[in-house]
């Protein structure tokens, strides 16, 4: 298994890494009809994000996304939906589509975790980097899309890199098909507790 693509946020002129969410909703396709496909193996869910807080409010930026082709003929065929403000650019001659500029509200509630500075020491070929990976982490709090509060979180993240280098990153080859499972499954949950 590859290990995932993150969506991204633009925030204080920098890119930075989605590492964590804590509420929702963010960006949901079907919420425009669209049934996603994998785009490639870094991105099995089918799309990739990127947002922005601009003027204090969280907004999707640019959307790359597979449209499957039997629930979306019609996006195949050239009539893909406009997505906020941005009509759709087909990447080749395949499914996948670009969204770039599409300026769409996001009416978020929740947290963000941000992270910059992924430690390549830490890497596993397997689902999402967590937020203890990075060297900088920020937690954006936004109320019905509008950002309340940003926290600085690297020493806790610093912290918890401690406690994790302890232990392997990964389960043993050897470990029981249960083991493996919930490991693989928690890699795909970017959800965290507030």
């Amino acid at each position: 298994m590859t290990a995932q693509a993150m969506d991204q946020v633009r925030w204080r002129g920098r890119t930075w890494s989605l590492v964590g969410i804590a509420g929702g909703p963010l960006f949901d396709p079907a919420a425009f009809g669209v049934v996603p496909q994998m785009l490639h193996t870094a991105a099995w869910r089918g799309f990739l994000c990127t947002y922005a807080v601009a003027q204090e409010a969280l907004r999707l930026d640019r959307l790359e996304i597979g449209f499957d082709p039997e629930t979306n003929a019609r996006a195949v065929a050239g009539d893909a939906p406009v997505i906020g403000r941005s009509a759709a650019v087909r990447r080749g001659t395949g499914y996948v589509w670009l969204y770039d500029g599409a300026d769409l509200p996001i009416p978020f509630t929740g947290g963000l975790r941000l992270g910059h500075g992924f430690i390549r020491e830490l890497y596993v070929h397997m689902g999402f980097a967590p937020a203890w990976k990075f060297e900088e982490v920020h937690e954006l709090r936004f109320e019905e899309g509008r950002l309340v509060s940003a926290t600085d979180e690297s020493r806790e993240m610093r912290r918890q890199r401690d406690l994790a280098r302890r232990e392997p990153l990964a389960p043993p080859r050897n470990s029981g098909v249960e083991r493996i499972t919930a490991w693989i499954r928690s890699t795909f949950d970017r959800s965290y507790d507030r």
